[in-house]
């Protein structure tokens, strides 16, 4: 009941335009999807919404499907187009290939002359 409505009231009129807004996030929380703090969604199509879980900073991209029991675990990616689940933290699903990738906890970030410079500064 809930997909037709989704699919025939909804989407048109209105979470086709709510896509990737903290306006979209509202209204999953409202089919009581659990959705983390920081998410971005830029899909509405989580059938089975109530059994569906968004950790905190997890991404899930344009035409994804969250399906039915899965969980996207924290600051994990869908990409665009793919169906299915990122378990893991920083787990990323590869749109291309739809396999799973492991993303490093702490990935080197690209530094600015500034952040050169008080690094140099701290070495003498």
């Amino acid at each position: 009941m809930s997909d037709a409505f989704v699919e025939t009231v909804a989407a048109p009129w209105f979470a086709r335009a709510a896509t990737g807004t903290a306006v979209l996030n509202l209204w999953l929380r409202a089919m009581c999807a659990t959705i983390g703090c920081g998410v971005w969604c830029e899909t509405y199509w989580l059938p089975e919404a109530d059994l569906v879980t968004l950790g905190d900073g997890a991404t899930l991209g344009p035409h994804s499907v969250a399906l039915p029991a899965s969980a996207i675990g924290p600051g994990a990616t869908v990409g665009p187009g793919v169906s299915g689940d990122a378990r893991g933290p920083r787990a990323r699903l590869d749109p291309l290939a739809g396999q799973p990738h492991r993303t490093p906890a702490r990935t080197r970030p690209i530094s600015t002359g500034v952040e050169r410079l008080r690094q140099f500064a701290t070495r003498a």
